[in-house]
């Protein structure tokens, strides 16, 4: 069984949640991904901001706030569902179908950022399309509030 240390993408570009919405959105671009992880000052991932983040906060937000002056901590997703390089692959599929998450950051004991993982990822090395399909739609289900 594959471990997550073997289809995570290792040393990921990072922001801190001091960075700028504009840092993010060029990582994104140079990188061809959709998520930067965020670390603190040692290097520990303390949250998440997505390409859906931004584009939900500047379409909700502040019209006349530019993305240089609008720090991610106003954007991130803090606490993210992490994993850890020795999970299998069934834990972290089963973390993405239960939190609706299309990306986890892989994290030490310390939670130090080792790695993230994609639903791409998943898709490229899982040699079962059937729970791939299962993963896509479990992710993709909307959140019905009450």
């Amino acid at each position: 069984m594959k471990r997550a240390s073997q289809i995570m993408t290792e040393h990921p570009s990072t922001c801190t949640p001091e960075g700028t919405v504009y840092e993010a959105v060029k990582i994104m671009e140079m990188n061809d991904c959709g998520a930067v992880p965020l670390v603190d000052e040692e290097g520990r991932c303390v949250g998440i901001v997505t390409d859906r983040d931004i584009c939900l906060f500047l379409g909700l937000g502040d019209k006349a706030a530019q993305p240089k002056e609008i720090p991610l901590r106003l954007v991130m997703s803090e606490n993210p569902i992490t994993c850890h390089p020795d999970d299998a692959l069934e834990t972290v599929i089963h973390l993405m179908e239960e939190h609706q998450v299309r990306r986890i950051p892989v994290v030490d004991q310390r939670k130090k950022l080792v790695g993230i993982i994609a639903q791409a990822d998943i898709a490229l090395e899982d040699e079962s399309p059937e729970e791939v399909a299962e993963l896509l739609e479990e992710i993709s289900k909307e959140h019905v509030l009450s």
